[in-house]
């Protein structure tokens, strides 16, 4: 079955075909908002059954259908537009649904009371949109604030359709079999879960790679900093000799020239300061030995904790590689 396309209007009149009788006495329980999405959740409640309608405006996901998904609850939306639009729908009754002949549009008929309210939900472009408008047509609460040319779509705002078009589009035939709206949430869960999968793999492979990286800069500069611990010896030794030697250094020389004192038949060539005292130098020579000696120990608990670092990112990166499924990944 091709993917990357919203229901056309030929599958959205089927699935509101399907749907009318289910919402005979159904009330609307709770209302919920996914993060970072337009999708709208209706949880609906009859004599009969408990069932969650939900609305992707825009998009190959779009689509409206009764959903058998269970959205953990930390994907709902927070705040005080959410809790505005759960106030007013809680309660209310679905009493009828509208969709104009050959248009990817419905409207839903809500009423609480004396109050009523109606639900426009458009299919079509990137983002589609749902609104809710109260009696007298103005908006209430809209999944976006659309930038469109000739439409004000905005609180407060009356809600006017988008124009007709002038030559309806021929539909494909309908991708699904009945009963339909069961189908088309397998079809469009199965693609969202796919997408979030590959979503999450990416996310988790870039954290990897920045975590991998600064581990790799990690060790390099413990291998230099172990470098430098090799030399404890040498660096003592160059002091020793920098204060048997150094005073009789030329003004200005760079290095003196020394016997070898593990090598009396070999002769060692040890740095200089021009301009700085000898006693100096040494003293500067003396201390860095002992500060890497002082932190000889912590260098080696530093260097074996990097080192398991490195092999427990190594563990996730391929267990990251076989995972296929979001609860592998989110483990």
């Amino acid at each position: 079955m091709t993917r990357g396309t919203g229901l056309t209007a030929t599958e959205l009149s089927e699935a509101l075909a399907e749907l009318m009788p289910r919402l005979d006495c159904a009330t609307i329980r709770d209302v919920a908002r996914i993060v970072d999405r337009d999708d709208l959740l209706l949880f609906l409640e009859s004599p009969e059954e408990s069932f969650a309608l939900h609305i992707v405006p825009g998009g190959p996901r779009s689509r409206v259908c009764c959903t058998q998904r269970r959205f953990p609850r930390a994907l709902f939306q927070t705040g005080p537009r959410i809790d505005r639009l759960v106030q007013t729908l809680r309660g209310a009754r679905l009493t009828d649904v509208l969709t104009p002949p050959g248009e990817r549009m419905c409207t839903f008929d809500l009423r609480s009371g004396e109050s009523h309210w109606s639900l426009h939900v458009e299919l079509f472009g990137a983002r589609g949109l749902w609104c809710l408008a109260d009696s007298e047509g103005r908006i209430q609460a809209l999944s976006r604030l659309p930038n469109t040319k000739g439409r004000d779509l905005r609180p407060g705002a009356k809600y006017a359709a988008p124009a007709r078009r002038n030559a309806p589009v021929e539909d494909p035939p309908s991708r699904f079999e009945a009963p339909v709206l069961a189908a088309i949430d397998a079809f469009f869960t199965s693609a969202d879960q796919d997408q979030e999968r590959q979503a999450l793999q990416r996310r988790l492979s870039l954290a990897l790679e920045r975590a991998t990286r600064k581990l790799a800069d990690k060790i390099d500069g413990l291998a230099r900093q172990q470098t430098e611990i090799a030399r404890i010896d040498e660096l003592r030794s160059h002091a020793d000799l920098l204060l048997a030697y150094g005073f009789s250094a030329a003004p200005g020389a760079e290095s003196i020239t020394v016997p070898d004192p593990n090598d009396p038949e070999a002769e060692l060539v040890v740095p200089l300061a021009p301009g700085k005292p000898v006693q100096v130098q040494a003293d500067k020579l003396y201390q860095r030995a002992r500060k890497l000696e002082q932190g000889q120990a912590m260098a080696a608990q530093r260097r074996q904790q990097a080192e398991s670092e490195r092999d427990a990112l190594e563990q996730l990166s391929a267990k990251l590689g076989s995972a296929t499924e979001i609860p592998e990944l989110e483990e």
